[in-house]
């Protein structure tokens, strides 16, 4: 019998998409009406994959 595997979060930053953010559009109440993804880019926090990562920042 296989298993199913398990499902990790998806990346808060990206949520789940993997690419980068071009823009986010807000509507007047100031929640969220669109994202526009940056196809050329991936997204920094996951490094394209999608998943939740800990991000560490130096500096």
């Amino acid at each position: 019998m296989s298993e199913a595997p398990a499902q990790s979060p998806a990346c808060s930053r990206c949520r789940g998409v993997g690419l980068g953010i071009k823009r986010i559009t807000t509507r007047k109440d100031g929640s969220i009406a669109t994202i526009s993804y940056d196809l050329k880019a991936e997204c920094s926090a996951c490094r394209g994959t999608g998943l939740e990562v800990m991000e560490v920042r130096r500096g």
